[in-house]
């Protein structure tokens, strides 16, 4: 037969070598002190639990204040905007009417201007005509 098979390797611990049982006074002794942590450790844990909970729970309540704010400034800033439109389209509109109003007064005071004296008109014409020829024969000129 071949050689004899081996039981022990270094992945296998050998308790052998482990101390025997401890007395029965030391365990009862060990088991009231392991008790006592072991109140100690889950008093302990409730309290850190407890502690956390009431962190995410104010956590999750300044959040849902703050997004409740940032979205009431974001409907008072679209008000707010709206409005600013609104108003300035008004202004816009009442400019626009006052020009309109301003260059029909200056139209209807040159024609009348014209009706009034034309001999004057024509001679303002003829001297811008002149005015307008000498500049641009003077730009021409210098243009090469």
């Amino acid at each position: 037969m071949g050689a004899p098979i081996r039981t022990s390797t270094s992945d296998i611990p050998d308790f052998s070598t482990y101390p025997a049982s401890p007395s029965d006074h030391l365990l009862s002794s060990h088991a009231s002190s392991t008790r006592a942590e072991g109140a100690a450790i889950n008093d302990l844990a409730t309290q850190v639990g407890h502690t956390i909970g009431a962190g995410v729970c104010a956590a999750r309540d300044a959040r849902d204040r703050v997004l409740g704010r940032v979205h009431d400034l974001r409907q008072s800033a679209e008000h707010l905007l709206r409005n600013f439109r609104g108003r300035s389209a008004e202004a816009a509109q009442e400019s626009f009417d006052q020009l309109r109003a301003r260059a029909q007064i200056r139209v209807e005071h040159a024609k009348q201007f014209a009706h009034e004296r034309p001999l004057a008109v024509i001679a303002a014409a003829g001297v811008a005509g002149i005015l307008l020829g000498a500049g641009a024969r003077a730009w021409r000129g210098r243009r090469g």
